[in-house]
């Protein structure tokens, strides 16, 4: 999906009320909001290259892969040590 293509969604996604309440610009070359005291903008030319970037990853139901890196999404919840393990490090397999 390209710069405009993107843009055109968050404009149909978001209404009136959102668009106003968060500022929201939609530009030629950029579009930015406003949240929580901050402004965020963001290029054509940043959404290109993450678009580039992100053409070698393949997804997967909850995983995302390269021939190099593969992540998966893991959740457990209503479990004692929980709150722990959401603190722990990445588990790295080289």
């Amino acid at each position: 999906m390209n710069f405009d293509e993107f843009k055109s969604k968050l404009e149909l996604i978001f209404n009136d009320r959102v668009k106003e309440s968060l500022n929201l610009v939609f530009d030629e070359n950029y579009l930015s909001f406003d949240f929580d005291d901050v402004k965020y903008t963001y290029t054509r030319e940043e959404y290109d290259s993450l678009y580039d970037v992100s053409k070698i990853y393949l997804y997967k139901d909850v995983s995302i892969y390269t021939p190099y890196e593969y992540e998966i999404m893991v959740t457990e919840s209503n479990h004692p040590f929980y709150d722990r393990a959401t603190e722990m490090e990445p588990i790295i397999d080289n």
